[in-house]
C-alpha cells in the first residue's frame, strides 16, 4: 500500500527517460495523459493533511485547488487562504512543520529536495526525441556531474498495483521490463523509489536561484 512518509520528503514528478525532461514551454512534453493525472491526484490524496511545496510557476499553472500549498518565491503575491510563501527551501520545510510534504517542482525546487532523504513517486515516459526546456535534475546513468543518481535497480515498478486501485488494468501491456501503459502514442510506467542515504553536502547538486 502506498503512503506518504513522515520521515522522508515525498516527491512526485513525471519525466522523459531519455533526457529527464519535465516541461516544454510550461506544458508537459507529452501533453495530458489521463492515467498520469489520476496517479498525481491519487498520491496527493493519500493524506488529508498533506502540504504541497513548489515554485511560483508550478503552483500558478497547476492551481491545485483545495490543497494547502507553500510557494517558493521572492515576489509578493496576493493573500490566499491555501497558500503560504517562503523565500528558501529550508524556510518552506519549517513552515510545513510536522505535516507530510509533497514536493511538486519545478526543477530548482527538486534540486533542493534531492539533498534530503526522500521518497519518489514518478512517471517515466519512455518515448525518445521529446522536446523539453526544464529537466528533473537526476539521472539514471552513473557518474553524471551535478545530477542526482537514481539507481535503476532500486526503482520499483508499481504500474500493475496502481491499475488495480485506479481501475485501468484494461489499459495495461507487458514487456521484458514489466507492465506499462500506452496512451496517445506514449509509453510510460509508474515507479516508487526511496533514498535513505542522501548526499552529505547540500552543494553536491548546485541549485540556481529559485526565487522567481
Amino acid at each position: 500500500m502506498l503512503k506518504l512518509s513522515n520521515e522522508l520528503l515525498n516527491i512526485i514528478v513525471a519525466f522523459s527517460k531519455e533526457n529527464m525532461y519535465i516541461s516544454y514551454k510550461n506544458k508537459f512534453p507529452w501533453g495530458r495523459l489521463k492515467y498520469d493525472l489520476l496517479f498525481l491526484r491519487y498520491i496527493m490524496n493519500l493524506d488529508s493533511d498533506v502540504v504541497l511545496i513548489g515554485g511560483r510557476k508550478t503552483i500558478e499553472i497547476g492551481k491545485f485547488n483545495g490543497y494547502k500549498k507553500i510557494m517558493l518565491t521572492s515576489k509578493k503575491i496576493d493573500p490566499h487562504p491555501e497558500i503560504q510563501t517562503a523565500h528558501s527551501f529550508t524556510e518552506a520545510i519549517k513552515l510545513a512543520k510536522n505535516k507530510k510534504c509533497l514536493i511538486i517542482g519545478g526543477e530548482n525546487v527538486y534540486r533542493h529536495a534531492l539533498n534530503y532523504p526522500f521518497q519518489l513517486f514518478c512517471t517515466i515516459i519512455e518515448n525518445s526525441h521529446l522536446h523539453g526546456d526544464v529537466i528533473f535534475p537526476a539521472t539514471l546513468l552513473p557518474n553524471h556531474p551535478n545530477l542526482y543518481y537514481l539507481n535503476p535497480s532500486l526503482l520499483k515498478n508499481i504500474t500493475f498495483d496502481l491499475s488495480l486501485v485506479l481501475n485501468f488494468n484494461n489499459s495495461l501491456s507487458i514487456d521484458s521490463d514489466g507492465f506499462f501503459i500506452l496512451e496517445n502514442g506514449f509509453k510510460y510506467r509508474f515507479y516508487l523509489y526511496s533514498s535513505l542515504n542522501p548526499p552529505s553536502s547540500s552543494n553536491l547538486f548546485p541549485s540556481k536561484n529559485i526565487n522567481k
